[in-house]
């Protein structure tokens, strides 16, 4: 059985503008709580292959050091794989005029 993903419970603030910069700014610090995991996790099972500890315990800590790098790995993956289709878009806005020529409310598909 597999456990369904966590729903956020967080709210963003009423009115907040969450930009693509956010979103990699957020990225980047997320990965980055990552990578601090990963190294704990790093140091740990070195600590514990160095006082030969059981076969069990290391392999545990040899996995959770697997699935933070898994998580860093796929975090830059996505990162990557959406500034590939964000940027091209932003420059051609930025070429067309800006978001003021374009559409500064970004509500340009209603019609009405």
């Amino acid at each position: 059985m597999t456990n369904p993903l966590p729903v956020p419970t967080a709210k963003a603030a009423t009115g907040t503008i969450y930009t693509h910069r956010t979103w990699v700014d957020e990225m980047a610090d997320a990965l980055g709580h990552v990578a601090g995991i990963y190294r704990d996790f790093e140091v740990m099972g070195l600590t514990l292959a160095d006082v030969e500890a059981g076969k069990s315990q290391l392999a545990g800590v040899v996995d959770c050091r697997t699935t933070a790098l898994e998580v860093m790995t796929n975090g830059v993956r996505l990162v990557k794989e959406t500034d590939d289709r964000y940027v091209p878009v932003f420059e051609a806005i930025q070429s067309a005029g800006g978001v003021d020529e374009v559409a500064k409310a970004k509500r340009y598909h209603d019609r009405g």
